[in-house]
């Protein structure tokens, strides 16, 4: 059975992800992904091009972590987050403090837009006190933002 190298033009479910170089069957390729127009074969000039994609790709993704960690001590460094709720009886809160509240509080304190859904509440707060919620920054990178309640004074 000849291999044949090929580069896919598009996510292949069975076989790899867009970009990526794979080793097919030469029938499979000719028959079946050259026809369709979902990948090209691999030669001299395809490689280098291949290559290139392939750094480009790395130079974003090392770029895009860099980003992360720099989000991620923004949030965590010198940063406790106090927000002042209404408070019925034994300090317990009217509502809960949400993941929009959080987000649009971190938008409005250190212009940071964190989307809501990325924000994770272990349990709902709806006292007040000191509280702690993770916000997911990038794949396996979390930051911990400290929250204070206060009770508004009047």
């Amino acid at each position: 059975m000849n291999l044949i190298s090929l580069i896919l033009k598009e996510d292949i479910k069975s076989l790899g992800k867009k970009g990526e170089l794979v080793k097919v069957s030469e029938g499979y390729a000719r028959n079946f992904l050259l026809r369709n127009n979902l990948a090209i074969v691999l030669d001299d000039t395809t490689k280098k091009a291949y290559e290139k994609e392939k750094k480009t790709q790395l130079f974003k993704l090392e770029k895009k972590e860099e980003n992360a960690k720099n989000l991620k001590d923004q949030i965590e460094k010198d940063y406790v987050m106090v927000l002042h709720e209404k408070t019925g009886k034994e300090g317990r809160l009217f509502g809960a403090v949400t993941a929009e509240i959080i987000a649009e509080r971190i938008k409005k304190d250190k212009n940071i837009e964190i989307d809501k859904r990325k924000i994770e509440i272990i349990s709902p707060i709806k006292s007040i006190g000191i509280h702690e919620v993770q916000i997911k920054i990038y794949k396996g990178l979390n930051a911990k933002l400290t929250i204070n309640i206060k009770e508004i004074q009047d």
